[in-house]
């Protein structure tokens, strides 16, 4: 049985996590992508439980390009409102959606070796400007809740995703070395 006043679970689900920016980018690179698919799910929650407006997390995540725009957009707005000098979220959902597109591309395309190259042009690079205003956001409401290190589930991710990575990259030299 739940016995927390409606208002404790509501600032619950509206809390905004500070992340370190280094947190994303390798959670990002590891996962190949995955994490950025939980990242967007994640803002996308939180909008919809701000009552902002009544959408389904799910598919926004997963069609992330399409409302890789409105998101910034919106994350971009929120800060601006609240102090932080702002980006132009436009042209970081611009760099995000094209990068995404190139990134699928190659992946069609090239053999397996271009791995690397998905890894260096990987559009996590776009979103940063939107995860140091998150970041701000965070500390606007607690001013203590900046760290600097892994969370215990992120962590577990970037083992599980390390080790995946780094098995299928084993692959690629073991199987160049073999006659």
């Amino acid at each position: 049985m739940d016995y927390q006043p409606e208002n404790v679970k509501q600032e619950v689900r509206n809390k905004i996590a500070y992340q370190p920016v280094w947190v994303f980018i390798v959670l990002s690179l590891t996962t190949l992508g995955l994490y950025r698919i939980y990242w967007f799910y994640r803002n996308w929650h939180q909008i919809r439980n701000r009552g902002v407006w009544d959408i389904t997390p799910v598919w926004r995540a997963l069609f992330s390009i399409f409302f890789a725009h409105r998101l910034l957009g919106r994350i971009n707005a929120r800060a601006v409102e609240k102090g932080h000098v702002g980006s132009d979220s436009d042209l970081f959902a611009a760099g995000y959606v094209i990068t995404a597109v190139v990134q699928n591309f190659i992946a069609r395309t090239l053999d397996d070796r271009s791995v690397i190259i998905l890894l260096v042009a990987s559009p996590a690079w776009f979103l940063v400007p939107a995860v140091k205003q998150l970041n701000f956001l965070a500390l606007q409401k607690s001013p203590g809740s900046k760290r600097n290190y892994l969370t215990i589930g992120e962590a577990v991710v970037l083992v599980v995703s390390g080790l995946l990575v780094l098995t299928g990259f084993l692959g690629l030299v073991i199987d160049d070395m073999l006659p």
